[in-house]
């Protein structure tokens, strides 16, 4: 019977092509078509239980809807059709793309988006049926709903925006006041705080983090804001032409946008306003300081009360008064808190900025700065040039999926907790030891290579390691819906399901005050995740050397907890991997207090050269070739740079460090239907998996760094049976040690 093309079922985010049945036939059809599905099914079963049987007496561990369904999404990527031994892209990933659309507001779609993307339709289907008896649940629907109900908003939307904006005292737009505007009643102190509360970060952030001598001490942070412009540094101080024409269109956006928020002002004032603006970020830009990748960045320890004293100036800027305004009353940090302070010329410098600039100026930068920055929640009529200018022109994602991102960064122990009633977030208790087993082989990697280093650097860099905290998806506490409720009982008022923007401004101001506040940390054991969970890639932290990775890595086609340990060894357990190179990759410095002086320990550059020279170790891989589907020629695992090939290592380290994990913890006797007959080749399909695209180049980077993992392992060549003349064949004679 063939395929109806036109008849679609949906299954967990995914098209999949569903028969159409004759009309008066359904009995008969669904009769058969169920007999055939059940007999296969046996026969499948059947075959692989013998297979595997003889093979080593594996045994299926699936036996959840959930492991049923990620081994079904991960059979439907795979094309076994191509041989692994000379194009493992194609292999692991070559039928993603024939079983994934990319879904109309979508610029591509990978499994990184999937990802996301069944994170938010989970979210929503939590939300939209969240237990409204419990405030968080309550909270979180109306903020949901509000974002949900975002187009069908008539143009007074701006009002709670223009209602700042609009009305005189210390917070007026000059541009939009005109000769009204009054100089006398601007305040540079509570247009930054406001700001500030809101979330928008402008000249300096102020915030909590860990110490980086004591990663279990939260300090307050001071430090220049990289994001305090509009645009990105080299965006206003380069003069090549594409960073020209990205000026023009930004200065164009502002005034589009300003001409749309019902202001009486003419068009050539607004564009006089925006040009001078521009011209003070300019010179902002230019006051920033490089932020060089591989820099130490030393923070200077001081008390509150020396920023009372003007120990860091800032022109027409009063601390005591931004403290008083940032913190509620009864909540006022101690003069004798400790203030991590980076860069202190940076605010010498700003301070001979706003020196030479007019308070109409800095107010107007202020006031666009905070329309720029909340121009995502307001209606397109409003906001559409300026959200095209911030996405780099890429499509804009669906309506459900930037509401997710919103609740998600205002209230995220509510969206979870939501998530975990509704038992749509996954058990993460086999993630954590996939997790702390990866960690201990990079603890034994470095023993085995200690004596190339100094005795000191060797310590740090294990010490890094035997440290290292994990946060993977959400934290313990939220398992108390009492713990969570509690947290949210200190709103200052219920949202409302019909305010969306005035939603966004409360929420954005309570999230910014618990993390200064440490309101997570005191209630929850101090297990310190409100300082970072914005993170929606997951990241390495320095300071408080913790690896973070989002709750929605714990969804298929990455992990399943009834997953083969293989499985989830070579999906989560290589990202976990990754990061915990990354942070011995670039950031393997650690810091010491002496006199009250924070000094960076910097690695010897002989210490440098022999940790570069043991990740090096795979460059006698560099020559490999793969050849994909319909090429002629093989292609090259080459990086086009220097900054590919350091990145390339790092991904076949965490491999070999995942895998040598598995094979000494993991459960070898596991498998799921419709994966390959081996645990180490589900092991390696299930690293594939990170990797996959629904539209994608054969000299794609991912497609050279996945070839390059699968060659860099000899059991790869084992599990898959290369010989001596495929591509990816490794005989095992040479040994790297990370």
């Amino acid at each position: 019977m063939p395929l109806d093309q036109d008849t679609e079922m949906k299954v967990s985010g995914q098209t999949r092509y569903a028969l159409k049945i004759p009309e008066g036939k359904s009995c008969l059809v669904l009769a058969g078509v169920v007999f055939s599905i059940v007999l296969n099914v046996a026969l499948v079963c059947t075959v692989a239980v013998i297979g595997h049987s003889k093979a080593g007496h594996l045994h299926s561990s699936c036996d959840t809807p959930e492991c049923v369904e990620t081994a079904a999404a991960v059979a439907l990527s795979l094309n076994k059709s191509h041989p692994a031994c000379s194009d493992f892209y194609e292999y692991g990933c070559g039928g993603y793309k024939l079983h994934h659309n990319i879904e109309e507001g979508w610029y591509t779609y990978t499994v990184w988006n999937e990802l996301i993307d069944t994170h938010s339709k989970r979210m929503r289907t939590a939300i939209e049926s969240a237990d409204v008896s419990q405030k968080y649940g309550r909270e979180v629907a109306a903020l949901f709903s509000s974002c949900m109900d975002m187009p069908a908003l008539n143009e007074t939307t701006d009002k709670p925006l223009l209602d700042i904006l609009n009305k005189g005292g210390a917070l007026q737009w000059p541009t939009l006041a005109g000769a009204n505007w009054n100089r006398k009643q601007f305040d540079m102190t509570k247009w930054i705080q406001t700001l500030h509360h809101i979330d928008i970060d402008t000249f300096f952030v102020f915030t909590k983090g860990p110490n980086p001598v004591n990663a279990g001490q939260v300090d307050f942070k001071l430090y220049p804001s990289s994001g305090g412009l509009n645009l990105d540094k080299w965006d206003y101080t380069s003069d090549q032409p594409w960073a020209q024409k990205r000026q023009e269109e930004y200065r164009k956006s502002m005034v589009d946008l300003i001409s749309k928020l019902n202001v009486a002002t003419n068009k050539t004032a607004i564009e006089e306003d925006v040009q001078t603006v521009f011209d003070f970020e300019v010179e902002l830009a230019k006051n920033l300081p490089d932020r060089k990748f591989e820099s130490i960045y030393t923070p200077k320890p001081m008390r509150l009360r020396g920023l009372y004293r003007d120990v860091v100036p800032i022109t027409r800027f009063d601390w005591k008064m931004y403290m008083k305004g940032l913190f509620p009353e009864s909540s006022l940090p101690d003069p004798s808190a400790v203030v991590l302070v980076e860069d202190p010329d940076y605010f010498g410098n700003l301070s001979k900025v706003l020196s030479h600039t007019s308070d109409r100026t800095i107010a107007n930068f202020m006031s666009m700065r905070m329309v720029y920055q909340l121009a995502e929640h307001l209606p397109d009529h409003i906001s559409g040039q300026v959200q095209s200018l911030k996405i780099y022109g890429y499509d804009s994602s669906p309506l459900y999926y930037q509401c997710a991102s919103v609740v998600e960064k205002l209230m995220p122990w509510a969206a979870l907790r939501t998530m975990l009633d509704k038992k749509l977030l996954a058990d993460k208790s086999k993630a954590v030891t996939v997790f702390e087993n990866v960690r201990k082989e990079l603890l034994e990697s470095l023993n085995a290579v200690s004596d190339k280093f100094s005795a000191e650097f060797a310590t740090q860099l294990k010490n890094r390691v035997t440290h290292l905290h994990e946060k993977i998806g959400y934290p313990d506490w939220l398992k108390d819906k009492e713990a969570v409720n509690k947290y949210y009982a200190k709103m200052s008022a219920p949202l409302d399901p019909k305010q969306y923007f005035a939603n966004v401004l409360q929420m954005s101001k309570f999230r910014k005050i618990n993390v200064l506040l440490s309101t997570e940390e005191q209630y929850h054991d101090g297990e310190g995740w409100d300082m970072f969970f914005h993170d929606y890639f997951g990241a390495y932290y320095l300071h408080g050397n913790d690896i973070y990775l989002p709750s929605y890595y714990l969804f298929s086609p990455l992990y399943s907890h009834s997953m083969p340990d293989a499985f989830n060894y070579g999906g989560l357990g290589s990202i976990a991997g990754w990061y915990m190179v990354y942070a011995l990759e670039d950031d393997y410095r650690q810091y010491r207090q002496e006199n009250g002086t924070i000094i960076p320990l910097e690695p010897s550059a002989e210490d440098k050269a022999s940790f570069k020279a043991i990740k090096g170790c795979y460059n006698y891989l560099a020559n490999t070739t793969y050849l994909p589907p319909g090429e002629k020629e093989p292609i090259s695992i080459r990086m086009t740079s220097n900054w590919g090939l350091e990145y390339q290592h790092n991904d076949i380290i965490a491999a070999n460090l995942a895998y040598k994990a598995f094979k000494k913890n993991g459960k070898g006797s596991e498998y799921a239907p419709g994966l390959p007959p081996s645990v180490d080749q589900t092991f390696f399909a299930g690293q594939a998996q990170y990797y996959c695209a629904a539209k994608y180049s054969h000299h794609s980077y991912n497609h050279k760094l996945l070839n390059a993992i699968a060659v860099s392992r000899p059991e790869f060549s084992k599990a898959y049976g290369c010989q001596d003349e495929d591509l990816l064949y490794n005989s095992g004679n040479t040994v790297c040690y990370l």
